[in-house]
This record gives structure tokens, sequence and C-alpha cells, in this order.
């Protein structure tokens, strides 16, 4: 079951409420959009949970049986009712069911009526009872007057009716499902069409993998989200054997055929012309039809409008069901079609629709047509629209003249990087490995290659699509701007060694300056600023925001690569969390408008991770979420790696110790298929942490030491980025190796004192206290860690300073300071108790049961209630409080309300003047 969690959800809360008396729950849809597939997981639901679940799908053929459906309904109780009803009320319902032969007087109506009711209420005092109907509209009129009369008269008994009904059979369906309960009791739930990600799903789950993305989503047009009617289509396209070129019409299967002729049949001859125009047009009217198919279009619209098969609202035109436009286009002669298309190519109001009715209407190459397609492929992605453009260069492709087969590459090479940026990766991928193998060197294929190494540094690691890149830049040497833009590829794929990216980095940006080419020279500066960043040399902001600037001519196609989502990236990594959140949220609306799918992974992925360094864990979990389902949209397993890190880090964070394993063991399977030591040392230390947080301190190290070690590989001189360095020296302090600490924390201060990073110096301090008090000098290390405290004063991230304040309580604890532990460590848990971080909260509880102070009277202000009532006192709202204590404002308010309660008051007003009181008592 795909795409329908909205109302799996109102399904679950009907059956939450069954138990607590009559209810009803009507799914209502077209037919095939899939109501018995909801009908069915709840007919399961309900036995899953021990209810008597009396069932009937009747069908069209029996709706003249009598009692058929009531048969249904108590098949398999029917033994255990009988024997308890009255004689009458019995024999009327085994004469109904042809159990007991019909001799004397017919029973009436009232007493099988009154029978079935007397069953339902015997039946619930074993348990709840639901009737699940599929198809109410079918069922017989005498069994619907039975279920309609015990419904009626249901007062408080635990009975639910779960049913679904065609909502385009007339009266009958309403008078059947309506009157049954008070409306009040019916939860009436239209199914609508299929959202395409899950009709998709549902396609490759029923046929498999084999039909590419911009079929499916032809199919999807065709039937309108319709999973039934679509399934049909893919069945067809299917059996046919291979998959219809774009200019071709998607078969329609003989049995959907059925279904269409009886309406299609009743249209007049002269009709067919405006119908054949208004199935070719995209958004065809009746002004438009009557220029395409001449004055009688209009006769011809209202005749067809009678029988139902358009809706002509003003000047607009629709068919009523998309399936009317398939079968009346392809049933249609194809040189009829063709001349019809000429027609619409001067008339259709876009230049895509004209162009592709040009293309529509050709059987031969042309370069004109093929020109056509060109422009108007480059103007569907100009506005967002890459799965578009790529079926228009498609067509471009397929009909450029022989002769002119340079031109011809050259579109093979933009389609397949339209479909790269609309996320079909292995079509891309197989087209591109059979152009290039056909391409000369030079400079036609250089642009192939730069554009099959994006695909395979994914598919197959970074080195493999580095080095289709070193073999683009030689072939592109009579091209400096096609150069420039290699080496910067090179320079963003070849970050495992920052060293080699910044020399292609400057390459490409002393080539961009020697040309004069403002985006390529951008783009350098994005790359350069990176590059800097990393190696330890300082986020300079001035010369990103100029890339910003110089990209505005010419943006990236794929807003992942644009210098406003790099600028968001190193915002996060520079602990400047609310302007990268900002930016985060314009790049995901950016790519959402320009139907960018191949970059909905990455954003949302940074953007899981961001929200978990700054406290937000539900954001940051629903983050992953979305990234995960765009990564399964996108249809490539090695964006899986940057899922699987998140769900890893939020899962550790939370303390699924478990479940971060397990993701963070399968991302460094993937990491060593495609050898990119820069995903494994993000796994390595996301394993380490999950692991420090169970306590398991020698795993720990293990792992730290191998994310350590591929750092300093890459040449990663910048911690803040990636944030596991504090880890690692707590956890080798832990293990009792004081100086290999000394080494590591010396190197993890200096790039704090370098950067300035309010993190690396908090935690660094935090670290430094840990060596210190490891070593004896107890005082030394309460002044660290006040140090570290003071830098968590411009540090967003709470559960940082959680860690800190529990290491600040047990060195105060060390040095008899049980008051000031106190204070300390219950900051620390209020603060793990809110995010919430369980194995942290335990290590609090447990610092704290170790003072051995005297347990407060029960009205006694604890430090972390005192400190929030103080500054509540002084006028601070809610949310200032929470940002100053770095709580939750949740967490405050639970705070104010004991305060309240403590302190005997009912209002903010009477704080000041208590605390107050308290204070003079004190």
């Amino acid at each position: 079951m795909v795409g329908r969690d909205a109302e799996l959800a109102a399904l679950a809360a009907f059956l939450d409420v069954v138990p607590s008396g009559p209810c009803g729950f009507l799914l209502e849809g077209e037919a095939g959009i899939g109501k018995t597939s909801i009908w069915r997981v709840g007919a399961a639901w309900a036995a899953d949970r021990s209810h008597t679940v009396l069932t009937c799908r009747p069908t069209e053929s029996e709706a003249a049986l009598s009692f058929a459906a009531l048969g249904d309904l108590l098949d398999g109780v029917l033994d255990q009712v009988l024997p308890v009803l009255p004689s009458p009320q019995r024999r009327a319902l085994e004469v109904a069911l042809l159990r007991e032969d019909p001799s004397g007087e017919p029973p009436e109506q009232r007493a099988i009526s009154m029978a079935f009711l007397a069953a339902l209420r015997h039946l619930c005092t074993s348990g709840p009872v639901v009737l699940a109907i599929d198809d109410l509209q079918w069922l017989d009129i005498p069994s619907a007057a039975t279920v309609e009369f015990a419904l009626r008269r249901l007062s408080h008994e635990p009975v639910g009716l779960l049913a679904s009904v065609r909502d385009s059979s007339g009266d009958r369906t309403a008078s059947a499902s309506g009157p049954w309960m008070p409306t009040e009791r019916i939860t009436r739930l239209r199914v609508g069409p299929l959202a395409f990600g899950a009709f998709q799903s549902a396609v490759r789950a029923n046929i498999g993998s084999g039909l590419s993305r911009l079929t499916i989503r032809r199919l999807f047009d065709a039937a309108g989200g319709n999973p039934f009617y679509g399934l049909e289509l893919a069945l067809a396209v299917q059996r046919a054997g291979a998959e219809p070129s774009p200019d071709e019409p998607l078969p329609v299967p003989a049995d959907l055929h059925g279904v269409l002729r009886a309406r299609l049949a009743a249209l007049p001859d002269d009709a067919w012309d405006a119908l054949l125009a208004a199935a070719s047009l995209q958004s065809p009217t009746a002004s438009m039809l009557e220029v395409a198919a001449g004055p009688s279009a209009l006769v011809a619209l209202q005749a067809a409008a009678s029988q139902g098969v358009v809706e002509v609202v003003g000047d607009r035109v629709r068919f009523s069901h998309p399936l009317f436009a398939s079968a009346i286009y392809s049933g249609a002669p194809s040189d009829l079609r063709r001349a019809v298309h000429w027609r619409l190519g001067e008339i259709a109001p876009t230049e895509e629709e004209r162009a592709r009715h040009l293309a529509l209407s050709t059987e031969k190459p042309d370069d004109y047509v093929a020109g056509a397609l060109d422009k108007a492929a480059r103007a569907a992605a100009n506005r967002g629209a890459p799965g578009v453009a790529a079926e228009l260069t498609e067509l471009a492709v397929r009909l450029t003249p022989t002769a002119q087969l340079p031109a011809m590459w050259r579109r093979r090479t933009r389609a397949n990087s339209y479909l790269l940026r609309a996320g079909d990766w292995a079509r891309a991928q197989g087209d591109l490995e059979a152009l290039i193998a056909q391409m000369p060197a030079g400079r036609d294929r250089a642009q192939a290659l730069s554009v099959l190494a994006v695909i395979l540094s994914f598919a197959e690691g970074r080195a493999t699509g580095i080095a289709m890149l070193d073999k683009a830049l030689d072939e592109a040497s009579a091209d400096p701007v096609l150069q420039a833009r290699i080496h910067l590829q090179i320079a963003s794929l070849d970050q495992d060694d920052l060293a080699k990216c910044a020399m292609h980095a400057e390459a490409a940006l002393a080539m961009a300056h020697e040309i004069g080419h403002p985006a390529l020279v951008g783009a350098a500066l994005n790359l350069k600023v990176y590059s800097d960043f990393l190696q330890g040399r300082g986020l300079d902001m001035e010369l990103a925001e100029r890339a910003v600037d110089l990209e505005r001519a010419v943006k990236p196609a794929r807003v992942r690569e644009r210098a406003a989502s790099s600028i968001a990236i190193w915002l996060k990594q520079a602990d400047c969390f609310a302007e990268s959140r900002e930016m985060f949220e314009d790049s995901l609306q950016t790519a959402r408008d320009e139907g960018d799918e191949s970059s909905l992974p990455g954003i949302l992925a940074h953007m899981a991770d961001l929200e978990c360094w700054a406290g937000n864990w539900a954001a940051a979990e629903n983050y992953a979420v979305e990234s995960w389902q765009a990564a399964d949209q996108v249809e490539h397993r090695f964006w899986r790696t940057d899922q699987l890190y998140v769900r890893s880090l939020i899962d550790a964070h939370l303390g699924r110790v478990d479940a971060a394993r397990t993701a963070a063991e399968e991302g460094l399977s993937l990491t060593a298929a495609v050898e990119n030591p820069w995903m494994a040392m993000l796994f390595y230390g996301v394993l380490g942490f999950a692991e420090l947080s169970a306590g398991n301190l020698a795993e720990a190290e293990t792992s730290l030491s191998k994310a350590a070690d591929l750092c300093d590989v890459i040449g990663l001189a910048e911690p803040a980025a990636w944030r596991f360095h504090a880890n690692h020296i707590e956890v080798v302090i832990g293990l009792g190796d004081l100086t290999k600490a000394e080494r590591l924390l010396d190197w993890f201060e200096e790039r704090g004192r370098a950067t300035g990073r309010p993190w690396t110096l908090a935690t660094s301090a935090r670290c430094r206290g840990l060596l210190l008090a490891a070593r004896g000098d107890i005082e030394a290390a309460i002044q660290a860690l006040d140090e570290a405290l003071r830098h968590h004063q411009h540090l967003a991230m709470p559960f940082e300073l959680g860690r800190t304040l529990l290491v600040t309580g047990q060195v105060q604890r060390r040095a008899k300071r049980k008051r000031i532990a106190k204070e300390h460590l219950e900051r620390a848990l209020a603060i793990f108790e809110s995010l919430p971080a369980p194995p942290w909260a335990e290590r609090a509880r447990s610092e704290l049961s170790r003072l051995g102070l005297r347990p407060p009277a029960p009205l006694d202000l604890t430090a972390t209630e005192e400190r929030i009532a103080a500054l509540a006192a002084s006028g601070h709202t809610n949310r200032e409080v929470a940002l100053a204590l770095f709580l939750s404002t949740r967490t405050v308010e639970a705070n104010l309300a004991r305060v309240y309660r403590k302190l005997g008051i009912s209002s903010r007003a009477e704080l000041g003047a208590a605390m107050a009181g308290k204070q003079a008592s004190a």
C-alpha cells in the first residue's frame, strides 16, 4: 500500500472509535481508484484487533439476487447466532438464506431485519463487530434494507460499518449509504488519485522496474493517477514488448475499451474531428477547436457533453476522464492524427505544444522540426521541467537528419543531462555509454564524458568519475570554456583529496578569468571558498557572496550545485545555524519549484543534519524520512549513503544504538563498494558516537580512530565540519591513554584558536577539563570547564551544552562542591530530557544520585526551577528564557507550572512578588 498514508491514518482512527459505539467509515471514489485496497487493509486491521468482521463484496451481477449479500455477511457466524434468536426470527433468517424450505407464509422483511439486528447484538457481547462491505452500490435491495434497518436501531453497541462505494453510481449510492447512521457518526473519505511517486512505486511493485520514469509519467497522466487504469496501461505497454516513443500513442487495452465504448459509440460521426483535436491538445478550448476543426466543432462538443464524454465550462473543454482522450486518439487513423497535429502546430498556445505537434505531424527527419523541439526543450529546462526537456530533446534527436551527426550527438548529450537532473540516472547512463562508444575523440565527446562522469561517480565511486573527467579534460583542449567546467567538476568530486580539489579549483578560476566568463568565475570561487574552509583557512563569506552574485546570470542546472546551497552547508559547519536553515529552506523550495528531484535527497539530508546539531530532533527525523523518500524517486543506490548517515546520527542521539549501528554499518558497506573515504569517515564518526553513548569505549575508540585516520588522508583541517574529534578525545581519556589524548587535544585546541568556531572552542575546553580532571588537577579542570560554558553562550547546540554541564557537575562533585554540582547536573538533566537523549539523561540522574544530598522539601524549588523562575519574574518571555538556558519552550512551561504549584500562585503577575519574598526569607 503506497501513497495512502492519510487514508490509512483515518482508517486507524475509525477502528479506534468502533469500541465506543456505532460508527461508519465510507470510502468514496471512482472505479479503480484504490478503494478496495484500502478497504481490505481496514478489514484485516479489524481482524488483527480481534474484532468480529462480517464481510461481503457484492458485484453488479448479484444486485438482483435477494439476500445474497446478507448471506455473505453472516457466513461463518450463522451457526453461532441462530440458536440464540427467537423462533420467528430464526426461521425468517433461515428461509431468507435458503437454509430452510420456504413452506407456509413467507417471512416478512421486518422479521429478517430484526433477526439480523439481534445477531449483531449477540456478536457484540464478545467484542466489537465490523461490517465490511466492498462496492456498497451493488448491495442487493433486500440485503441493503436489512443492514440499514439494523444500523438505524443501534445506540451504544460497538458496531462499525466499513464500506467502499463508487461515487459515480447516482442516486442509488446516496440512498444506500447516507441515512443508515446519523451524519455525525459517519466519516466520508474521498479516495483521490495517487501522487506520482506512489503511482510509480505501485507500477514498479506490480510489473517490475522495466519501464522508464518518463513512460511511467505518461501512464500517470493518461490514467489521471488512477492505479487500476494505470496498471492496465502499464501491462499493455509491457505486453507490447517495447516502450512507445514519446511521439507514439499509449495502447489502451481491449478490456478498458469496453468500459469506454458505450459512450463513445453514441457520438455522431462529425464529432470525431473536434474530439480528436481536443484529445491532441494539452488544454483545449472551444475557440481553438473551432479554428482547428471548423464551425461544426461547437455542435460536436455539445453532443459529446450530452454523452458525458467532455465537459464544457465557458471556453474550456475537458474530457470527463483522461482515458476517453486516449481511446479517441489511439482509435484514429495515423494519417488523420498527423493532419490534425500539423494544424495544431500553427495554433497551439505555447512554444512547447507547437513543437510537439510539429513532431507528431511528420514521420521523417526534419531539420526545422528538430530545431523547434530543441529550442522548446531548452525553454522547458529553463523553467524547471527537466523531464519534459529530456522528452522533447529525444524527439529532436529522432527527427535530426542523419547528415547532421554532430548536432545529433550534442542533442543526445543534452537529453541525458536533462535525464540526470530529473533523476532518471540509469537511463541516462545506458544511453551515454552507447553514445560515447560511437563518437570520435573531441569536444563533443568530452561533453558527453563529463555528464557520464557525474553518474559514474555515484554508481562506481568518485575515482571512476574523476578518471573519466581526466579523459574529458584532454579531449576538450580546443574549448577553454568546457575545460574550465571540467576542472570544476573534478574539484567538486575530488574532495577526498582536498589539496587536489584546491588545485583544480584554482585552475578553473584562472581559466574563467582569462576567458572572461562571469558564471564560471562564480562557480570556481564557490569551490575555492569551500576547499579553503575545509583545509582550515577560515570561511571567506565575502568571496562566497561574490560567487552568488556572479552566478545570477547563468545558474547551474542542479540546485544542489549552486552557490547558495553550498553556502548553506558552510554556514551549518560554521555554527551559523539560523542563517544556514534559511538558505536551506530556500534551496529546497527552489529544487521543488524547478522539478530538480536529483537535488532533493542531498538538501534534505543536510537539513536533517543541521536540525540534529541544533537540537530539533523531531524536525531532524522528519527531514531524514523525506530525504529517504526523495532518494527512492531518484532511483540511485548510492544516494542511500547520505540518508543512512543522517538516520544513524539521529538514532545515536536518541539512544537507539542498535538502529544507529545497523544504519552506519550498511552505509560503510556502500562506501566500501565505491571507495569513498569521505563518507566512510562520517560513518565511523557516528558509529563511534553511538558506542560512546552506550558506554562501549573500546568499540568507540576503534571507530573514531578510523575516522581520524581518514580525516588525515583527506586533509580535513576544520573539525567543525563533521564534529567527531571531541568524542574521540573523550573516549581516549576514558580509556586512560592520556598521552594520546594530549596529542589529539593540542591539535584540536590549535584549530579552535585558528578558526574561532564556538563549537571547537567549547568542546575542546570541555575535553581539556576532562583531561585535567583525569590527571587530578581539579581546580584547573573547573577553570577549563567554566571557559567551555562561556563559549557555549555563542553556540546554539543544547546537546553539547548538556554534555559540558554534565562533566562540570561530575568535576564539581569531586571537588566536594555538591550544591554547585547539583545545579549543573539538574540543568544537564533538563536538557537531556527535553531533547530527549535517554542514555545521557540516565547518566545525569546517576551523577545526581551520587551527590548524597538530603532530598529537598516537596515545596523547595530545584536549581533549574529557580533559574527559570528568576528570569520569568524579571520580565522575560518563555521563549527568551528557553533561549537563555538552552532549553525547549515546552520544558520552560512545565517548570513554571511546577513553580506556580510550589509557590501557591496562579499567574505570572504574582511571580515577581513571590520570588522577592522567597529571596528575602532566604
